[in-house]
């Protein structure tokens, strides 16, 4: 699912910013993890979110300089995926790693975001729970303006939509942010085999549908909705959730969209 030339670091934050803040949604991921018997981070109780900081300039300098491991496993770049909810906006060390990367803020329109937020946290077993608290819209704002301060005109962020740049427009999309990271355009990035991924299964039930996934488009029926969809009345022929009329979607999309926008534009207006 990625290229064989990046090293890449997936979600290293998510479990130590929970841990550092506490409280049910930490409380609920270790349940899980011990339950199902998952993969877990040993947090470091000094400062784990520094750590994970250092841990990362660490590998961009291994890589920078031909460390022999990523020598010997062929990679020239370092990818790092985070959430923007788990963003350490105001750790000490923050200002100074961003500066070593380039970076790009992908966001969804709120409705659709969070409906599948929602979705996964109701239907996806494993870690997965639903907190609207944690859609992370305005933290990508006030990461948009961060780095903008920190990294200048000179080494600027690309702000992307998943539904109108990356599916609407995969290839050229890819491009831009291959560009923009300053690294060859692989075709390969188009399209890859399903099956599980290693790193992902400490935070399973996440990404049960990008494990299901051969690229980048909107995500099909499940097998159970496949075999009720053409079963018994028409009201009865999709047990497909529209999570989109959901109270609490509605509501806290309505209070998302205007960072969303924001992202996008560069600009807030907060009504």
């Amino acid at each position: 699912m990625q290229r064989k030339d990046a090293l890449v670091k997936h979600e290293e934050l998510t479990e130590v910013t929970l841990a550092v803040r506490g409280g049910k949604n930490f409380s609920f991921l270790k349940h899980a993890q011990i339950n199902d018997a998952l993969p877990q981070t040993d947090v470091d109780t000094s400062d784990p979110i520094g750590k994970v900081l250092k841990t990362y300039l660490e590998a961009a300098e291994n890589i920078s300089t031909l460390g022999s491991n990523v020598k010997a496993e062929n990679k020239s770049f370092l990818v790092i995926k985070e959430l923007t909810c788990y963003a350490p906006l105001d750790h000490p060390q923050f200002d100074t790693w961003a500066r070593q990367f380039r970076h790009a803020i992908l966001v969804r329109k709120p409705i659709d975001a969070l409906a599948s937020f929602k979705k996964v946290g109701v239907e996806g077993g494993g870690t997965a729970y639903f907190d609207v608290s944690e859609a992370g819209f305005r933290e990508a704002w006030l990461l948009r303006s961060q780095l903008a301060a920190i990294c200048g005109p000179e080494n600027e962020a690309i702000f992307l939509d998943a539904d109108n740049d990356l599916l609407a427009n995969t290839r050229g999309t890819l491009t831009r942010l291959c560009d923009h990271a300053g690294v060859d355009f692989d075709p390969g990035m188009l399209t890859w085999s399903s099956g599980p991924v290693e790193e992902w299964q400490k935070l399973k039930g996440w990404h049960t549908g990008a494990e299901q996934s051969t690229g980048f488009h909107a995500a099909p029926p499940t097998p159970d909705e496949m075999k009720t969809s053409a079963a018994g009345p028409p009201e009865k022929r999709s047990k497909r959730v529209d999570y989109r009329a959901d109270p609490e979607v509605i509501e806290g999309a309505a209070a998302c969209d205007p960072y969303y926008r924001a992202v996008l534009q560069g600009t807030i207006k907060l009504a």
